[in-house]
This record gives C-alpha cells, sequence and structure tokens, in this order.
C-alpha cells in the first residue's frame, strides 16, 4: 500500500531512520535523514502543492510504502515535473526499500505503482529513472519495469550513475 506520510506514522518513520542511521542519504525518503520530524513532515506536505519550495527544487510527492501490517517497508517519491539539473540527474523519481525487506518484489510495485501515479495523476509521458551504477539490483528492477538504459552516465558525489528513460 502506497500511503502519504502523516503523524500517526511518527513513531515508524523514526524508526525508519534510525534502521537506516548509517546511510547518507534515505533515496525516495525526502530528507527524512537530516530533518528533524515535524520539519520533515511540513516540507513533504509543502512540497506536494508546491508551497516553500527551496531553489532548484520541483513538487514532489513522497509515499510510505507499507506492508499488508502496515509496517513502512520503503519509500516513493515522484518529481512532478523535471527542471535542467533533475533532467541532468536525478530524474522524476526517487526510492528506497528497507533493507529488511528486500527481495520480496516491493521494488517492482514501487516502479509499477510510480509508473502509473506519474501517468494518471500527473500526466507524465515519460519517467527518467537513476541509480548508482554499483547498485546491480536497482538496476535490473529498473530495466524489468521497462527502463531503458540512457547514454548519460553522471557523477553525484564521486559515484557515478545511470539514468534510464522508462516510457509510459
Amino acid at each position: 500500500m502506497f500511503k502519504r506520510p502523516d503523524e500517526t506514522y511518527s513513531e515508524a518513520l523514526l524508526t525508519f531512520r534510525s534502521d537506516h542511521s548509517e546511510e547518507v542519504f534515505l533515496h525516495g525518503a525526502s530528507g527524512l535523514e537530516r530533518m528533524p520530524f515535524d520539519a520533515w513532515l511540513k516540507k513533504v506536505k509543502d512540497q506536494e502543492k508546491g508551497k516553500n519550495l527551496p531553489e532548484g527544487y520541483v513538487p514532489a510527492t513522497t509515499f510510505m510504502v507499507l506492508d499488508e501490517h502496515d509496517v513502512i517497508v520503503g519509500f516513493l517519491n515522484i518529481r512532478h515535473r523535471l527542471n535542467e539539473k533533475l533532467r541532468k540527474t536525478y530524474g522524476h523519481v526517487g526510492y528506497m526499500v528497507h533493507r529488511d525487506h528486500r527481495q520480496k518484489g516491493y521494488g517492482m510495485k514501487i516502479l509499477e505503482f510510480a509508473k502509473s501515479y506519474a501517468k494518471e495523476t500527473l500526466g507524465i509521458r515519460s519517467l527518467l529513472v537513476a541509480c548508482d551504477i554499483k547498485n546491480t539490483p536497482s538496476k535490473r528492477l529498473i530495466e524489468a519495469s521497462g527502463g531503458i538504459l540512457s547514454e548519460e552516465c553522471f557523477p553525484v558525489d564521486e559515484a557515478p550513475y545511470y539514468q534510464f528513460r522508462i516510457p509510459l
């Protein structure tokens, strides 16, 4: 299930953050790893409405990915449009699956939902998605979801990334 974050999930969100405290960046979590919870929640709500966006940001919707027991197993962030920087880097979609829930099909569910939401809700015709070159499971997942490898490869903090286009 995909649900927008709210106060009722504060404990679960903080647990997710704690479970990944050694990671510098939680893909798709819209800054949860580096902000106080209340500020983060306000940020994701504002970002969806296009309000109070920092320079270089675009409107985006953040979803928690929940399993059948209402446990947060991942995140999805879908940018409503791209600016020049996003066209050359991360694209429309950021996502992650909790390390304890990988290899259970959640990644495929996330990208399928992202494709549907982007097409039906946002009117996007082609998703741009990126992954670290060393993240072979993510590369395979994007390709299995219809991703076509772009010629572009870009460095982020010295780490090279692949960029894929998924036609909708």
